[in-house]
């Protein structure tokens, strides 16, 4: 009778160098006869299918092993990086311009439609140098906003490219904007009286108006546009008649052009206004107009 294959208690380590033993030149055992018979050669068969597969799934298991802690280092860096980045949780602000910007950030989410928070968060940009987001910002405002809303925006991008000394961009915004106030405004007026209303045309937006043909004004005079200051200071200060800023800035621009009496018309408007106007003041007694 067939003697019971044995299962070798022989360490893997042992049984791999038997094995190899084998494979060198010793052979596969056939038979070995017993005193109790003989034993076939599948009991060689079993052990050696016992030690390829243990010889196997050793190195399966550790090279599992490797694969689970390489993606556990992985996950645990890339949590490092977006903590330290501040994506996950971003740090507080250490200033109160940081402050302010995630303030007016968090407007423009909560109210898209407004221009006046879009033209406070070009502006707050600006204050901290942010000009690729300022200038992205911007972009992102002009293509949603129409209308006075959109004049907002358009008074803030003058304000950025003049931060940036790009003086012509800054005039082309200005120019772009002293066009839709004027489309607007007339707008208005048509649609009041359609609708019976006697409105007077300064009354249009004098805020936003004062400022569109301020900041056309101050383009113009930095590309040694004087005529087109000129006209344009006058026209902000149709819609705000006793702000000595814009007296004093059309006076210098009359100086420019070389008429010095109506620049001393204008400081001396200025003075009127603000006595304590030392800029305007000083500028009257260069001419030779001071008391």
């Amino acid at each position: 009778v067939p003697a019971e294959p044995s299962r070798s208690t022989t360490p893997v380590v042992k049984r791999l160098g038997l094995l190899a033993a084998t494979r060198r030149g010793q052979g596969p055992v056939e038979h070995v006869v017993s005193g109790s018979g003989a034993r076939h050669e599948s009991g060689s068969s079993v052990e050696a299918t016992e030690v390829i597969v243990e010889s196997v799934s050793d190195p399966i298991e550790r090279a599992l092993q490797y694969a689970i802690l390489g993606v556990i280092i992985v996950g645990l860096s890339g949590l490092a990086y977006l903590l330290f980045t501040g994506v996950i949780s971003p740090p507080a602000p250490r200033t109160v311009l940081e402050a302010q910007l995630v303030a007016v950030r968090e407007a423009t989410k909560a109210n898209p439609a407004s221009g006046e928070v879009w033209a406070d968060y070009i502006t707050a940009l600006v204050a901290v140098r942010d000009f690729g987001t300022a200038e992205t910002v911007y972009k992102t405002a002009s293509d949603a906003l129409e209308g006075d809303q959109l004049l907002l925006v358009q008074i803030a991008g003058v304000e950025m490219r003049l931060a940036q000394e790009r003086y012509e961009d800054a005039f082309e915004i200005a120019e772009t904007a002293v066009a839709l106030e004027g489309a607007e405004r007339e707008k208005l007026l048509r649609e009041q009286m359609e609708a019976g209303i006697h409105a007077d045309p300064t009354l249009y937006g004098p805020e936003i108006a004062t400022d569109v043909y301020l900041g056309h004004a101050r383009t113009a005079a930095l590309l040694e546009k004087w005529d087109t200051a000129v006209a344009s200071l006058t026209k902000a200060l149709e819609y705000s008649p006793r702000a000595a800023d814009l007296y004093f800035l059309r006076g210098q621009a009359h100086l420019n052009l070389g008429d010095a009496e109506k620049a001393a018309d204008d400081f001396a408007q200025a003075v009127r206004f603000d006595p304590e106007f030392t800029a305007a003041r000083e500028s009257l007694e260069e001419l030779g107009e001071g008391e």
